[in-house]
């Protein structure tokens, strides 16, 4: 999608060797959903883009399974 640079979720964090986990203890709590959506509003993934505007547009195209 033009302007949109990267688009990482949970399983880009682990390829790159980097923890999810960002709660106090152990697995209580991730950063990007992994296997399910826990809490309203908990992020699944971040986009990366050139501008405000187009980082929008590539959310409305992000699809849940």
């Amino acid at each position: 999608m033009p302007g949109v640079v990267d688009v990482m979720g949970a399983e880009d964090l682990a390829r790159l060797g980097c923890s999810n986990d960002i709660g106090m203890f152990p697995g209580d709590e991730e950063l990007f959903a992994a296997r399910e959506v826990k809490a309203v509003g908990q992020p699944i993934a971040l986009v990366l883009a050139d501008t405000y505007q187009y980082a929008r547009e590539a959310v409305k195209k992000v699809a849940v399974k």
